[in-house]
């Protein structure tokens, strides 16, 4: 494999995690990128500026990962508490809950 190939199957894994996050598409996840096998020839300067674009489209995709998982968070927080309280009032009034 080469560092062209690498570069490009890093990208089409960052583009398509990208399209999901800016679409809250959820419902499967993005394909993962793995390094390649066997160690490759030294890069080029091209290629290690590449990288280092990739690289930085990688953190920042991360970081918008995290705020989404952070809101998400929150959302099942608040449900898992409202859920509580309901199964507490059921409680309190000797009703079943369901499950």
């Amino acid at each position: 494999m080469s560092w062209q190939e690498v570069l490009e199957a890093l990208d089409r894994s960052l583009s398509e995690a990208e399209q999901r996050l800016a679409g809250d598409v959820w419902e499967w996840p993005a394909p993962s990128w793995n390094p390649p096998p066997a160690p490759l020839a030294p890069l080029s300067p091209p290629e290690a500026a590449r990288l280092h674009e990739l690289s930085q489209r990688c953190d920042l995709l991360r970081r918008r990962l995290e705020a989404a998982m952070a809101g998400i968070s929150v959302q099942l927080d608040g449900t898992r508490r409202l859920r509580q309280g309901a199964r507490g009032y059921l409680m309190m009034q000797n009703l079943p809950a369901s499950r």
